[in-house]
């Protein structure tokens, strides 16, 4: 069975903000549970402060890294994708060949 690990699924590791600013970007992963196969895991949740990246793959038997999110699944490559933010943008996500 696929499993996910999520290195931070909490806001555990983000950056604190002060109530008189903004609020740091918001990012939720959810599965997409329409097909037997899908990959199925918890409801991802994190804080995304300013010029962070967020880097998503399978996987390994590194180090806690607070800027990763991982899939134990074969179907995930080791560097399958990143989540950054720029300047007050919307998220930007890009997938990487794998």
């Amino acid at each position: 069975m696929n499993q996910v690990t999520a290195s931070s699924p909490t806001n555990e590791g983000a950056v604190p903000y002060s109530s008189a600013g903004p609020a740091p970007p918001h990012m939720r992963i959810v599965p997409h549970l329409d097909s037997p196969r899908s990959l199925h895991f918890d409801v991802i949740d994190r804080d995304v402060p300013e010029s962070t990246l967020i880097k998503i793959g399978r996987f390994t038997d590194r180090v806690f890294m607070p800027n990763r999110i991982t899939f134990k699944s074969k179907v995930v490559s080791r560097g399958h994708a990143e989540i950054w933010t720029d300047g007050g943008k919307p998220a930007s996500l890009t997938g990487n060949r794998g």
